[in-house]
């Protein structure tokens, strides 16, 4: 992996997760204040570029559950 970036978003558009660190996952935690998201649906989107300067894109939802 040459470069990576994955952002998750609530249902209303709003960012609770970021890294451009391949090996960083979401633990729950909105990346700005530290609290605790509460359990629903997220989106996430993960761009990916691989030495060959190919870059795949991709787009899922995920379920928090507390």
């Amino acid at each position: 992996v040459k470069n990576f970036k994955m952002n998750i978003y609530t249902r209303w558009g709003e960012r609770v997760f970021e890294t451009e660190d391949f090996d960083t996952g979401w633990d729950g935690l909105h990346y700005l204040n530290g609290k605790e998201c509460i359990t629903g649906v997220y989106t996430y989107y993960i761009e990916v570029e691989n030495i060959y300067g190919e870059v795949y894109k991709y787009e899922n939802q995920v379920r928090l559950i507390r």
